[in-house]
């Protein structure tokens, strides 16, 4: 039923979504449309904070500049394999 149901949508959204990848860079090549500026800085340390859920804010620079996160139970996988948990990163 999902090859029914749920195929067809999904090749449409697909099919759509590289359509109008491949439309917006042939408008950009020609110069009708142009990127909006952005700040790479801004950008990662705004996926990084939408991304992970346990970020707790602990405090910040004094210019403002620089923000400081602490991270309670921070799970990691070691390179043998095995797990740790740290206390705070």
């Amino acid at each position: 039923w999902a090859l029914t149901f749920i195929g067809p949508q999904a090749m449409f959204l697909w099919i759509k979504g590289l359509l109008g990848l491949a439309l917006r860079q042939q408008l950009c090549k020609m110069g009708v449309l142009k990127p909006k500026p952005h700040d790479p800085a801004e950008i990662v340390g705004r996926l990084c904070l939408e991304g992970t859920m346990a970020i707790h804010y602990f405090g910040q620079s004094k210019d403002g500049k620089l923000a400081r996160f602490c991270f309670p139970d921070f799970p990691i996988i070691q390179r043998d394999g095995t797990t740790q948990v740290f206390d705070m990163l």
